[in-house]
């Protein structure tokens, strides 16, 4: 949230795939799912073409149509019934453990980090 990609801040700017890529070695899996989700929510070129026509090649035709909900309704609700799943397991699960230990980090460290409360020291 901080970061930017034109570097104008010492934060570095997170891409989504390099957050994904990290929940795929937990998730195997969610980086097909966000692809499915990806490509129907903002499609390629490509998937424009089949999303929004029918083409006839051979006779030069071209039907214009929505065919999202035909191409991927079946497959939105699981994939994101499935997203949500993770969501609620990291946020409720493994974040509580997380500030455990760093509640617990805290405690160990109080004196030093009372040290340098002042800006008398680093850490």
């Amino acid at each position: 949230m901080l970061g930017l990609r034109e570097k104008s801040t010492d934060h570095q700017a997170v891409n989504i795939i390099s957050v994904l890529e990290k929940c795929e070695e937990r998730y195997p899996g969610i980086m097909g799912l966000y692809a499915q989700l990806s490509e129907s929510t903002h499609p390629n070129f490509e998937g424009l073409c089949f999303g929004y026509s029918r083409i006839e090649h051979d006779n030069y035709v071209t039907e214009y149509s929505n065919n999202m909900s035909a191409l991927y309704a079946e497959e939105l609700v699981p994939a994101m019934e499935l997203y949500m799943f993770v969501f609620e397991h990291e946020y409720n699960t493994e974040w509580l453990k997380q500030f455990e230990q760093l509640e617990a980090w805290i405690t160990e460290n109080d004196e030093r980090l009372e040290a340098t409360k002042g800006g008398s020291g680093g850490v």
